[in-house]
């Protein structure tokens, strides 16, 4: 079975797998809400300029005023996406939140791109070629999102569930060795989507169907990957280690402040077996297997995941 066949693998009952791509009508206004915010602060600026220009002098008030108009354009979104995980006051009002296409929370170089297009995809057109961008991407996406390899969600839906919030994986404690030496690079931007999904559906999922899903899953992908997956390392671990190596070869995960510590990770065994990804006992063959912990995570739904097996 291949990855390719996620998507058969998947039954009604694990509900919806993929994001909501928030629609252009949502994003014009949301745009609108942050234009006035700008708005209002550009003539408190202009405001301000005006009576500290007699203070400080013409030129130094042009070049402050030159420099803070520079910042109100560029530096609102790209700030306030970058703090606040992809949003701003007006996506903020509108339940929309800008990830990467991994469906990670956006770093600070992907909102400065974002923000820096917009003088091409709309401060130079009205925002028209933002609109014929979207109307003419599946993800609506502006050039923009394009450059930045992003795009924007809308989250209310899914407030409950997590499945359309960014998510930032990290790998079970003391599972990062191993994590690291996973070789992500045959994995596609969609079957790390569906792996994403099952992910935080495991929770709702029928117990016996879960453990026969996340097994197959496992085995699909550990065969995509051209790993062979250590007989201890339970499938839901290794489902977790392969979406953080994932992110991190794509630079999105807060897992890349960390993996310094340790090293390159080729060969490295997870908890629990000897030598490089061998040994230890195998894997519960019945029920849904050890007892859950949650996996911690910076942001977005924790997804359960079984301790190491000794």
């Amino acid at each position: 079975m291949s990855v390719d066949q996620y998507r058969g693998i998947i039954t009604p009952e694990a509900v919806v797998l993929e994001f909501e791509t928030a629609g252009i009508a949502s994003r014009l206004l949301a745009r609108l809400i942050d234009l006035l915010v700008q708005m209002v602060a550009l003539w408190m600026i202009i405001f301000v300029a005006a009576f500290a220009a007699g203070a400080v002098g013409e030129v130094v008030g042009l070049i402050a005023f030159i420099v803070t108009l520079f910042l109100l354009l560029f530096g609102y979104s790209a700030i306030l996406e970058w703090l606040w995980k992809g949003r701003t006051l007006g996506k903020m009002a509108l339940g929309l939140r800008v990830v990467t296409i991994e469906g990670a929370p956006v770093g600070f170089v992907q909102c400065a791109i974002r923000s820096m297009m917009q003088l091409v995809d709309i401060y130079t057109n009205g925002g028209g070629v933002a609109i014929v961008s979207a109307l003419l991407t599946p993800r609506s996406q502006r050039l923009g999102d394009l450059a930045a390899g992003t795009f924007v969600i809308r989250e209310r839906r899914s407030a409950t569930d997590g499945t359309s919030q960014a998510i930032d994986f990290r790998p079970p404690m003391g599972y990062e060795p191993y994590a690291l030496s996973l070789d992500t690079s045959s994995m596609t931007q969609e079957q790390y989507g569906h792996v994403r999904s099952l992910l935080l559906r495991l929770n709702q999922l029928d117990p016996g169907y879960r453990w026969q899903l996340e097994n197959q899953t496992a085995d699909a992908l550990a065969a995509r990957l051209n790993h062979q997956r250590p007989a201890h390392v339970h499938p839901t671990s290794f489902l977790v280690c392969a979406a953080a190596a994932y992110q991190l070869r794509h630079d999105n995960s807060s897992f890349a402040s960390v993996s310094n510590q340790f090293g390159a990770g080729g060969g490295a065994a997870p908890p629990g077996g000897p030598g490089p990804y061998g040994g230890g006992p195998p894997a519960p063959s019945m029920g849904v297997g050890p007892p859950l912990q949650h996996l911690p995570m910076p942001t977005g739904a924790p997804v359960a995941v079984p301790p190491p097996q000794p």
